[in-house]
């Protein structure tokens, strides 16, 4: 059975229980398994705009239940942070491709690595990075909409 199909109590009970259980792996396996986690999410077409400057808490997120790429990429990121990763290596950017033909919340992980960009895939971000416009990265968010 699912993470996502068990009740909301139980989910932010597992979440906590991942979090714990990642914490004791090595990096690369603990972002390929966030990866693999959030992956499992069911996704809406849209739960939050990317230019609000506040977003809810993870808690509060699991317990909605609503989740679309954005948090995903927010969730990721808080799954890391709360395992005990520095905030200050993890870059949470909503980007659009140069062509256009991409819009979304990525994280880029110490300039190395590329999440939520591509489907249960941690991409190396230098065979990205020239392709992006980024709109806001962290809080920060860019006049260019």
């Amino acid at each position: 059975m699912s993470v996502f199909q068990l009740s909301k109590r139980e989910q932010i009970l597992k979440w906590r229980e991942f979090r714990l259980e990642i914490s004791k792996m090595n990096e690369i396996d603990q972002i390929n398994s966030v990866v693999n986690y959030w992956s499992k999410a069911p996704t809406i077409t849209f739960a939050i705009d990317w230019f609000e400057r506040q977003f809810p808490t993870p808690w509060e997120i699991i317990n909605e239940g609503y989740y679309d790429l954005n948090y995903i990429a927010f969730l990721m990121k808080e799954t890391l942070t709360n395992s005990g990763w520095d905030e200050s290596r993890i870059k949470m950017c909503y980007i659009k491709t140069k062509e256009n033909d991409y819009e979304g919340m990525v994280l880029i992980i110490d300039n190395k690595y590329l999440l939520n960009y591509s489907y249960m895939e941690v991409l190396n971000y230098d065979d990205y990075k020239d392709t992006f416009r980024f709109l806001r990265i962290d809080n920060e968010i860019s006049g260019d909409k």
